[in-house]
């Protein structure tokens, strides 16, 4: 068995090092951590003490990582629409984010019939095209709230669809 301390180690414009302390996720298996944005700039620095069954501690290994944790791509998921799929009934559309901070991302709703002709409804800012309320002319299509994950420094990522149910009246 190992003990783990785990460091988030950031470096001033002087050179000088903080050794941040991260938490383990889960007290269960404290040889996993989760990263955050928090930690972007920084090497991971983990304290491997190794115990016997009796409790006695062994020397400790310290490993670092070789580069500084990096921001990932910029990802939605978990897309979902809540709402009533009838004719006047108001859909929202939820997503997270994940890859740094969010930039400007894109939300667009289409309908779309089999087999997969799609026609633009409404697009703009996903931050304020958060909702689509259903026409009588949306009737036996299926509504799909898609969206554009976009960083704030401009990088694009992969397009991510919910498709609803098809509209009744």
């Amino acid at each position: 068995m190992h003990e783990y301390h785990w460091f988030a180690v950031f470096t001033d414009y002087e050179g000088r090092q903080e050794d941040v302390p991260i938490r383990s996720h889960d007290p269960g298996v404290p040889h996993c951590i989760v990263l955050t944005r928090r930690h972007i700039g920084a090497f991971i620095k983990v304290i491997a003490i190794p115990v016997r069954n009796d409790g006695a501690h062994g020397d400790p290994s310290t490993m670092v990582t070789e580069s500084k944790v990096a921001k990932g791509p910029p990802r939605c998921y978990a897309l979902a629409v809540e709402g009533n799929v009838a004719v006047g009934g108001t859909l929202r559309g939820m997503y997270r984010y994940s890859g740094g901070k969010e930039g400007r991302s894109i939300a667009r709703w289409y309908k779309e019939r089999k087999p997969f002709k799609k026609e633009l409804l409404v697009q703009g800012p996903a931050s304020l095209m958060s909702q689509y309320i259903v026409k009588a002319d949306d009737v036996g299509h299926q509504i799909v709230f898609e969206v554009t994950p976009i960083r704030n420094d401009g990088l694009y990522g992969q397009v991510e669809q919910f498709h609803t149910a098809e509209v009744r009246y």
